[in-house]
């Protein structure tokens, strides 16, 4: 049998099917190659110093605080900005105890902002004072006294040794000491300490102070405040909590006038609107009629009394 011959245009058709899949093969491999090129051009260009962390922007605080901020931050100048790791910058600054928010951003070709915004002291307090004693002993040496011994033919005489100790004990007393007050937020945090009280915001007595980043106890000291009307808060001087947990507060008074009311007593702290607001009508009727007492008790809301 004899075998026929491929038609040329078979055999060119198939020829041309195999060039165009090496054809196809070399530009994958060509664009493979190439987008490879440019991103290890690209990265080169990153990490070049073209494109690195040179200046630290701070928005919110100025001043020490500033300072402080750009402390905590640790911004690594002279690192790659395109790969600076903000949320580990945002986490070391969130822990100032005087910050509310942080926002880290990044801004070709050099510069890092943090955005901030402080929380905002509605109290201060005063830690309390401490007294220190100290005692310390001392022995003197020990003594031995030996009387002579004598012998005879018939007795003898020898007495035992005595010793004697003496300890001296002194005694120190420190003054208490007079720290510097601490500023408190809405939910009784410790924001920082101050150099002096600040004016327009109230003292918070009866509970024990942490230290910055802590919280006062208890807390309700400050929550019972904030929860009060605007109205009355911006009367008050003095926020106590006794023993028990009950809020008293010490009203504002004005040099040569008489007070219409010097204490409120709030009592627990729940329901501390509804009472705040029972102690601002009150002091309204008793301006209202040109009275004075010296304290206003709306423990029971629906049964305020007046002594």
């Amino acid at each position: 049998m004899s075998s026929q011959s491929e038609d040329p245009r078979i055999k060119a058709r198939r020829s041309a099917v195999e060039q165009a899949k090496v054809r196809r093969r070399t530009i994958l491999v060509g664009s493979a190659l190439c987008a490879g090129v440019v991103v290890f051009l690209l990265y080169l260009l990153l990490n070049s110093a073209l494109l690195e962390v040179r200046k630290l922007e701070v928005t919110g605080v100025t001043g020490e605080r500033g300072r402080a901020v750009e402390v905590a931050a640790a911004v690594p100048l002279g690192d790659a900005l395109a790969f600076l790791d903000t949320g580990a910058i945002s986490d070391r600054v969130k822990k100032l105890p005087w910050i509310a928010s942080v926002s880290v951003k990044t801004h070709f070709p050099h510069t890092v902002s943090i955005d901030l915004v402080e929380r905002n002291p509605v109290a201060w307090v005063r830690p309390g004072s401490e007294i220190t004693i100290t005692t310390s002993t001392s022995p003197n040496p020990s003594s031995s006294t030996r009387k002579p011994s004598s012998e005879s033919s018939t007795s003898s005489t020898t007495s035992e040794p005595t010793t004697t100790t003496t300890i001296s004990t002194s005694t120190t007393r420190r003054a208490p000491a007079v720290q510097a007050p601490r500023l408190i937020d809405r939910a009784g945090r410790v924001l920082a300490t101050t150099a002096a009280p600040p004016f327009g915001i109230p003292e918070i007595r009866g509970v024990k102070v942490a230290k910055a980043g802590g919280f006062i106890n208890p807390k309700t000291a400050a929550t019972t405040f904030m929860a009060l009307p605007k109205a009355l808060r911006v009367q008050v001087a003095v926020v106590e909590v006794d023993r028990v947990g009950s809020v008293v507060l010490l009203l504002n008074t004005t040099a040569g006038q008489r007070p219409t009311a010097r204490v409120i007593r709030i009592g627990p702290p729940d329901n501390a609107r509804a009472k705040g607001n029972v102690a601002l009508a009150v002091l309204e009727a008793l301006r209202s009629n040109r009275q004075s007492v010296t304290t206003i008790d709306v423990t029971v809301p629906t049964a305020p009394a007046t002594s």
